[in-house]
């Protein structure tokens, strides 16, 4: 789990996130996925735009690592960089 919680680090840092910001973006992805269910990365980036992040931040290569991190339920699911 730690690989893909590492590669989806680097994947939005390269997207000009800093630390912080990924760990905001992807609590804010993983609650619309609660809310709505896995969604596609337009629908995804439209609705992280509603909530102030920078257009086009999901591709589907991040979305799909965020999907199994959400599948994996809430304990695998939160992103926590100090692992």
């Amino acid at each position: 789990m730690g690989e893909i919680r590492e590669h989806l680090f680097l994947k939005l840092s390269d997207k000009g996130l800093l630390s912080n910001e990924i760990v905001r973006v992807v609590k804010d992805a993983l609650q619309i996925f609660e809310a709505e269910g896995p969604v596609s990365a337009p629908d995804m980036n439209t609705k992280l735009r509603r909530l102030g992040w920078q257009a086009q931040l999901m591709d589907e290569y991040i979305l799909n690592l965020l999907i199994f991190l959400f599948e994996k339920g809430p304990d695998q699911s939160e992103f926590d960089l100090s692992e």
